[in-house]
């Protein structure tokens, strides 16, 4: 698993250290909700809990799960404080599934991920990923080297 601190500018994505949130492990039980969110290009299903003016952290999940692989750690972490939100990504379970294996290239992803954190008025936001949500939160720190591309 990789934590990432992602930070928004209008120049576009900029990573800062994330800091520990190892401790959240033992925090109360918080609720998480399921709603839909639409963006620009995808609607997506999404567990969140915590509190709103707490810190988001968005949790990808891996291949072939959904949302539901984080239910350990969402109230965990909301308990802890956090603004926990678990999409389900594009393709998987409730959320839309576009036609065409370009609408699944990791910019389309990750893009996704960046819109859902201004959905939220985000500027600043934390990535854990598992699995292949661990490969599109690379994407975001660092496109340059992840899988050996770079975003165009």
């Amino acid at each position: 698993m990789r934590y990432f601190r992602i930070q928004l500018s209008a120049r576009g994505v900029a990573e800062t250290a994330s800091p520990d949130i190892r401790n959240a492990a033992m925090a109360l039980r918080s609720e998480s909700t399921p709603s839909l969110v639409r963006l620009p290009d995808v609607t997506l299903n999404v567990a969140s809990a915590g509190p709103v003016d707490g810190p988001l952290t968005i949790l990808l999940h891996g291949f072939p799960e959904f949302w539901f692989g984080w239910r350990h750690q969402i109230n965990a972490l909301a308990g802890a404080g956090l603004h926990v939100v678990a999409p389900d990504q594009r393709g998987y379970n409730l959320s839309s599934k576009p036609e065409g294996i370009a609408a699944y290239h990791l910019d389309r992803v990750a893009d996704d991920v960046i819109a859902l954190a201004g959905s939220y008025g985000a500027e600043t936001f934390d990535v854990v990923g598992h699995d292949w949500g661990g490969i599109v939160g690379w994407w975001l720190h660092d496109p340059q080297s992840a899988c050996g591309a770079s975003r165009s």
